[in-house]
């Protein structure tokens, strides 16, 4: 396929975007998709966890440090700084699909009103993460106008990761960091009852964690 004029390949890699050579990839910050470690609570990704999280938060001292500590267990922490929901869902069926887990927690930041862009270029998809900072002009107000698609396109992707679980025996659970932010309807049964706001106070972090372990158990 030929390289798209209006698309500058080296200016997106240079932005943060992600390279891969499939859809289905890990979308992260980096700029291929060689990297070989997604879990960010340890130095080498173990193949089976009995925990994994998946959404936007990557502090050092987060909820999953504490759980896997109070619960002595397992627990992956396949976060990606700053992305929005579906992006965390995508990531969520990545995960799934390559370690194994019984349980996955996905939280939900405040962006749900984003999508990533995603480019065709030769053989590659350049992942390109947005934040609400970023000036893409006209993608930005599209996004702007077309909030409540955007929450279709999320939810849809989110009963597709539903039946996943449902299939292979996989508990899921949801969780938001924003309480303004209403769940998906589709899977309000999976939303836990509690919330977390405040990420850098590691206080709120431990006392998450205590408060998830009832629910878990």
């Amino acid at each position: 396929m030929a390289r798209p004029k209006s698309v500058n390949l080296s200016k997106l890699v240079q932005s943060g975007s992600c390279v891969s050579r499939t859809k289905s990839s890990f979308i992260h910050w980096g700029k291929t998709d060689s990297k070989k470690k997604y879990d960010i609570s340890r130095d080498e990704d173990l193949e089976q966890y009995d925990i994994v999280c998946v959404g936007p938060c990557v502090q050092d001292n987060t909820w999953p440090k504490y759980l896997e500590k109070e619960m002595d267990v397992t627990c992956g922490n396949f976060s990606v700084n700053g992305i929005d929901h579906f992006t965390v869902v995508h990531n969520a069926l990545y995960v799934l699909e390559n370690y194994k887990t019984d349980v996955l927690i996905l939280y939900l930041g405040p962006y749900d009103f984003l999508l990533p862009k995603r480019y065709r270029i030769d053989d590659y998809y350049v992942h390109r993460i947005v934040s609400p900072t970023d000036d893409l002009g006209t993608y930005s107000e599209w996004c702007n106008k077309n909030y409540a698609s955007i929450r279709n396109i999320v939810s849809n992707k989110l009963l597709m990761l539903k039946n996943y679980c449902n299939k292979n025996e996989i508990s899921m659970h949801i969780f938001y960091t924003d309480k303004e932010i209403k769940p998906y309807l589709s899977l309000q049964e999976n939303v836990l009852p509690i919330y977390i706001n405040e990420f850098d106070k590691s206080d709120r972090q431990k006392n998450f964690a205590i408060s998830l372990m009832g629910i878990l158990h």
